[in-house]
């Protein structure tokens, strides 16, 4: 026995550090005699998930928290198997786009954002890299939309202090004692996205947080201000324009480099030259950059945060805080009104462009209407540039998503054929530099946008393959779903032939859609289980063929679960929700999106109509003379009593089916209702008896029940 486990534990085609993440997690298993488990029985549980991934594709038969309360070792020995399936080169498993000349892949797949350290078991519990392999066959999704990982401060994971030390907050402490560090877990959870077929992106966001490691480590990409001892002035009595200027950011660069390698020089000798070494001790790492801090701060020193979406220019400064020891930051838009209420003082922006001034545009100090382009700062550039291919080559990132670009176009502009940025961000030509950049270290690399509108041919023209969409800020009401329509069609053309390509994901949902600047509220509090059953079927139903618009959720919205935007902010966990009856139906949906997948990209939405309380559209396959019609309720109200009313709908016949005299067959393949309640049956499923059909030789009938999600399938009998 002893022979087949070690043989369950080792993978000969995988590299060292799997196998050592195997054994190590064995060891544990065996210490911990986990009530109820031995070794045999956790081979047994290993296989029998395996054998339901491998009949379904996913894992429907556990909620999160249940695969997450399973003995780690299961998890292991069922990504073994996997792993003694597939392809291996170079020791890994590959990628399942690493065959694509380019990102139109991303047009046709869907995307989870997953953040690593909520994935623990409880609130008060921490996840890791190895606790979010667990969940993952569980998505229904193509590609994972990763959340930041890398030491934050604060406890928030998009003001990242470094963009190479992974946090201790998503790390298995205690399989880094026995001997797999950190970033062998990470590569060990990208092995896991790829045994699965799952593309993984990264999270490129553009600023770090206030004096962080990665300004420290490199200086020319940030913007600084130097204080004189006392913090009443600026050094050396110099204006906060004059320090803003090409030549003085030059020199205050510099000696913040000279500081930072006198440090580094006398307390490690030259054994290490930046800050962002991830060879470097952790914890000497640690007590290095707080000296570090304490040298810059008693020089004066002190990194600038972005400015504020609708902001002009870099941020200004009104004082000094002397109790908390920090600048009191002025942040102004075109009019010079005040905008403190939207900035984000514990981050620290990277120098986009050189000699920006506080609050206005060069001209408006100098005068001179000449003076009015600031010019690009390239060393920030290139330092982000690196990013992804350093990312896809030490960990097999595939894709990157772009942070705080929600305003790139609003905040730049264009004319003679150059660009104006009116406050100090990246403008669409340099983001196109990251994405020329990315695609030459991996041809299928793409990049979604943070930007939750529908506008793709413009971030197209950025180098962006999608966008978020705007629907995750709006309710199902009549009039934004009839917008929802029209601007698919629009979507047709983007992707045609002759279209730029690209496109806008239908969101259920975000991360920080929760902010109380946006709406305040998790998806599931906001609309409840129909509501978050309603948006899951538009996001898979409700575009199709040139149109699609891929299916964009996060981890947590299947089964009620909250807490996504808290444990963006918190080092905290999800509060899993375990609603059968939700996760249940959603699977449902998936399972028959997935049935009609392909087919469904050669067809196209031909007709739709809207009433108050509900919906329909047509989705038509001429070449299979096949189509699918669907049928909801919409509106922030709903029937809960499936007995509450009838809706009967004339809905017109494809083209290629009026004054046929072929018989049609009507099969209906999705019946739904809410679940109203946390169940374990399948009462949400809605028989064939409640839905009635006829056809003539213009138009189907079709009468159901109101509150009620329908799919039904029209075909040619067959001779």
């Amino acid at each position: 026995m002893e022979m087949k486990i070690n043989n369950l534990l080792l993978c000969e085609m995988m590299p060292e550090y799997w196998n050592k993440t195997g054994k190590m997690l064995h060891d544990m298993f065996i210490e911990e005699n986990p009530d109820g488990w031995n070794i045999e029985k956790a081979v047994d549980k290993a296989n029998d998930i395996y054998k339901e991934y491998r009949k379904n594709n996913c894992i429907k038969s556990m909620l999160y928290l249940e695969a997450l309360e399973l003995p780690q070792i299961v998890w292991f020995i069922f990504y073994n198997f996997l792993a003694k399936d597939c392809v291996i080169k170079d020791g890994r498993p590959i990628s399942p786009v690493a065959g694509e000349q380019d990102d139109s892949w991303m047009n046709y797949s869907s995307y989870s954002y997953i953040n690593i350290r909520g994935t623990g078991k409880k609130v008060e519990s921490l996840g890791s890299f190895i606790d979010a392999t667990q969940i993952l066959p569980i998505l229904r999704v193509d590609a994972l939309h990763v959340a930041p990982f890398f030491e934050s401060i604060m406890g928030v994971i998009y003001a990242q202090s470094s963009f190479a030390i992974i946090d201790d907050r998503v790390t298995h402490l205690e399989l880094e004692k026995r001997g797999v560090g950190r970033y062998e877990q990470l590569k060990y959870f990208i092995d896991c996205c790829h045994l699965l077929n799952k593309a993984a992106g990264v999270d490129l966001v553009t600023h770090s947080s206030a004096l962080s490691r990665v300004a420290i480590s490199n200086p020319e990409t940030v913007r600084w201000v130097r204080f004189s001892p006392d913090c009443k002035s600026f050094y050396n009595g110099e204006t906060l324009d004059e320090q803003y200027s090409k030549e003085k950011q030059k020199q205050m660069a510099a000696h913040v480099r000279e500081l930072c390698s006198f440090v580094l020089e006398k307390e490690t000798g030259n054994r290490y030259a930046t800050l962002e070494d991830p060879e470097m001790d952790l914890e000497l790492n640690r007590v290095l950059y707080w000296k570090v801090l304490f040298v810059l701060r008693s020089n004066g020193y002190s990194t600038i945060p972005p400015h504020t979406w609708n902001g002009i220019g870099a941020v200004g400064i009104k004082g000094y805080e002397y109790e908390g020891n920090y600048p009191i930051w002025d942040c102004r838009d075109i009019n010079l009104e005040d905008q403190q209420e939207h900035m984000y003082g514990i981050q620290s922006t990277f120098m986009f462009h050189s000699d920006m001034k506080a609050n206005r545009l060069p001209y408006q100090v100098t005068g001179d209407e000449n003076d009015w382009r600031p010019k690009p700062n390239d060393c920030a550039i290139d330092y982000l540039s690196e990013f992804f291919p350093r990312m896809h080559k030490n960990y097999g990132f595939d894709f990157l998503r772009v942070d705080y670009v929600d305003h790139v176009f609003d905040n730049t502009w264009t004319e003679d054929g150059g660009e104006t940025p009116i406050c100090d961000g990246l403008t669409p030509s340099q983001l196109f530099e990251i994405a020329r950049k990315a695609k030459e270290s991996f041809p299928a690399a793409g990049m979604l946008a943070d930007h939750f509108e529908n506008d793709i041919d413009s971030y197209r023209k950025a180098g962006f393959t999608l966008t978020i969409g705007r629907e995750v800020k709006e309710l199902m009401t009549p009039e934004n779903v009839h917008k929802m329509f029209k601007f698919n069609r629009m979507l047709e053309k983007q992707n045609s032939y002759w279209g730029e390509g690209g496109t806008v994901t239908y969101p259920i949902d975000t991360h920080d859609i929760a902010n109380p600047l946006f709406l305040g509220k998790e998806l599931c509090d906001r609309e409840g289980a129909a509501g978050m059953q309603l948006r899951h079927f538009f996001s898979r139903f409700a575009s199709v063929g040139a149109a699609n618009r891929p299916k964009y959720e996060v981890v947590g919205n299947h089964d009620m679960s909250s807490g996504i935007y808290r444990t963006v902010n918190n080092p905290e966990g999800m509060e899993w929700g375990n609603h059968r009856g939700v996760f249940d139906s959603h699977h449902f949906v998936e399972d028959v999106y997935y049935s009609l997948k392909q087919r469904l990209r050669t067809a196209l939405v031909n007709k739709f109509g809207i009433s108050t309380g509900f919906c329909w559209w047509r989705i038509d396959n001429s070449a299979e003379e096949t189509c699918w019609i669907a049928i909801t309720w919409i509106g922030k109200e709903y029937r809960e009593n499936i007995n509450a009313g009838k809706i009967h709908i004339n809905i017109p016949m494809p083209e290629f089916w009026i004054n046929s005299t072929k018989t049609l067959l009507i099969s209906p393949l999705i019946g739904i209702k809410p679940p109203l309640k946390n169940c374990t049956s399948q009462e949400w499923k809605l028989s064939p008896e409640n839905i009635a059909y006829e056809y003539n030789d213009n138009a189907f009938k079709i009468s159901c029940s109101s509150g009620t999600i329908w799919l039904v399938e029209v075909c040619s009998k067959k001779d």
